[in-house]
């Protein structure tokens, strides 16, 4: 089918995954995979195959951002494979917010930092920022400490870069199914579970 990306789109009723292909005047729909609130996933192949502008920007947002990240020369953690961008639409305004994310090398896992956030135009041709979500390539080992026949059931890490809890640390929280616990500069420990963050309590200081 030609597929090269795809796009999601949340500005309709149900969140839109749509499977795009190439043709000799650009691209076009090939799939779309609607996510009902209630129910299964329904893939579908779409009557009219016509990107909308807002899913041309989507993609444009993309490459711009790609092309933007590597003419930076940003420091990435070193992985097994490539990393993951993910496109989404911007929660306070118009533009795009493009992930530039961190995999997995290995079930057992979790890749805390190596993350970022790309800030991209509504039209999708300029980045307006890159935020870099870490401080150092932390990575947990759910193994880590643990007896055989044992599992972890939350994982606790440090971060510095902001005063709470970034959106990796949710989108991680969830791709793990574990309670996270983030301690902040300021002693603060975070609880991030189910798809949210809140403040848990201060960590006791100690002073030699």
């Amino acid at each position: 089918e030609k597929c090269c990306g795809w796009v999601v789109d949340t500005s309709g009723g149900e969140p839109l995954l749509r499977f795009v292909r190439k043709t000799g005047e650009g691209e076009e729909a090939a799939y779309d995979v609607r996510f009902p609130k209630d129910g299964k996933p329904v893939v579908s192949t779409p009557e009219n195959r016509a990107l909308t502008e807002h899913q041309k920007a989507s993609r444009r947002a993309f490459s711009v951002a790609t092309m933007g990240f590597a003419e930076k020369r940003m420091p990435i953690c070193r992985c097994r494979g490539s990393y993951n961008f993910v496109v989404l639409d911007a929660p306070t305004g118009p533009g795009f917010l493009v992930y530039l994310l961190r995999p997995k090398d290995e079930d057992a896992v979790i890749p805390v930092g190596g993350h970022y956030r790309i800030s991209v135009s509504a039209d999708g041709r300029t980045v307006m920022q890159i935020d870099r979500l870490w401080r150092t390539c932390m990575t947990l080992d759910k193994r880590d400490g643990l007896p055989a026949g044992a599992e972890m059931v939350a994982a606790s890490m440090s971060h510095v870069v902001s005063p709470s809890p970034l959106e990796t640390h949710v989108f991680l929280s969830l791709q793990e199914k574990l309670p996270f616990y983030v301690i902040t500069n300021d002693g603060r420990t975070w609880r991030v579970a189910d798809g949210a963050s809140s403040f848990d309590e201060p960590v006791a200081q100690s002073h030699a």
